[in-house]
């Protein structure tokens, strides 16, 4: 959304443009609007071996998967609102219930999936869990 903002503004601001001072301003918003998007994506990643709290405000029980391709499958299955293939994801292993304020410790993140793999402690397993439910404690 901001990006497309950003690019509205600048698309009128090209419209009026009437000497170098306002190109130089237009250049200047768009490299401003270029910076924050980078900035936003760097400050949300989490190196691995930070130790993180999973937790779902909406739930007392967080879900994790065993591999990406589940997650996504999962993530499909919440917005289809199919709680038939979820059960299936939980009989067959797939789905991995996870304690609200669990500690955790960051393996891996995906970018794609915008997913962290983790390990609880307690666990010797590593789950996949969405970024929204990992928060630094």
């Amino acid at each position: 959304m901001k990006r497309i903002l950003a690019c509205q503004l600048a698309g009128i601001f090209v419209e009026n443009l009437r000497n170098v001072n306002d190109l130089k301003i237009l250049l200047t918003i768009i490299l401003a609007a270029g910076m924050h998007a980078l900035s936003s994506q760097a400050s949300d990643y989490m190196p691995t071996g930070s130790s993180v709290i999973i937790n779902d405000p909406t739930n007392t029980v967080c879900f994790g998967t065993d591999t990406i391709a589940t997650l996504d499958l999962f993530m499909t299955d919440i917005a289809d609102k199919d709680t038939d293939a979820m059960k299936e994801l939980l009989s067959e292993g797939h789905l991995i219930p996870i304690e609200n304020g669990s500690k955790a410790t960051t393996v891996d993140f995906n970018r794609d999936a915008n997913a962290y793999k983790v390990r609880v402690f307690g666990s010797n397993k590593t789950v996949w869990v969405i970024k929204e439910l990992v928060s630094q404690p």
